[in-house]
């Protein structure tokens, strides 16, 4: 029972069935499974298995409107990048031509730096396909007429 509060002790998350493994073939001890279920059992050292609850399931449909600009999709992919670490590429994808609105690869997946971008630089259909900087210079020009 030493031997076995030890293994407890280095391997916390492991079950009855993993712990008598261990016992069996790495120690050599002739155990039964049973017999360590129902120590772990009386001492309450079962590791709490979470319950399987279901989930719902995700439809395969594509994602169709009727104009552009009416609904948009965004997706992170991440990169091995070797030494460096991981790139993330995070792209929004409008969901009726399927047109790449706007991307951003980097280092550091921060969307942050891409909304920057995308209110600021990237023209608007809205805007009449110019930025919002843009945008705001002609209304400024047109308040002062």
């Amino acid at each position: 029972m030493a031997r076995l509060q030890e293994l407890l002790r280095q391997h916390p998350t492991f079950g009855y069935r993993r712990l008598w493994a261990l016992l069996r073939y790495r120690e050599g001890l002739q155990v039964n499974r049973k017999v360590v279920y129902r120590i772990l059992k009386l001492k309450g050292w079962l590791v709490h298995q979470r319950p399987c609850t279901p989930r719902p399931r995700v439809r395969g449909w594509r994602s169709q409107t009727a104009a552009s600009n009416q609904r948009w999709a965004m997706d992170v992919t991440h990169i091995p990048c070797g030494a460096d670490g991981w790139a993330h590429l995070t792209t929004v994808i409008d969901c009726h031509d399927r047109e790449v609105i706007g991307y951003e690869f980097a280092l550091r997946g921060r969307l942050r730096t891409w909304l920057t971008w995308y209110n600021t630089g990237r023209p608007h259909q809205a805007l009449g396909y110019r930025s919002p900087i843009q945008f705001r210079a002609t209304q400024l020009v047109q308040v002062a007429s």
